[in-house]
């Protein structure tokens, strides 16, 4: 059985290892990116299932990725 890949994009290092550990051990397949940039380009190329998107970002912000995402 395949997992769900999920894609988590959050700009806090820790954070991003933390949801990334904690996915994995619950048998998920995990993308991460540390900006909304390699965000963009990790849905483009990954096809993710599921997007977890850190709101407040430097730079392009969530909302911004997310209105991409969906266009």
């Amino acid at each position: 059985m395949v997992m769900p890949k999920i894609l988590v994009v959050e700009d806090d290092e820790s954070l991003l290892l933390f949801y990334e550990m904690d996915l994995e051990q619950a048998g998920y397949q995990v993308v991460t990116a540390g900006n909304a940039v390699e965000g963009l380009e990790a849905f483009a190329t990954e096809s993710p299932d599921l997007v977890v998107l850190d709101i407040r970002m430097p730079g392009m912000d969530g909302l911004d990725a997310m209105a991409r995402m969906l266009d």
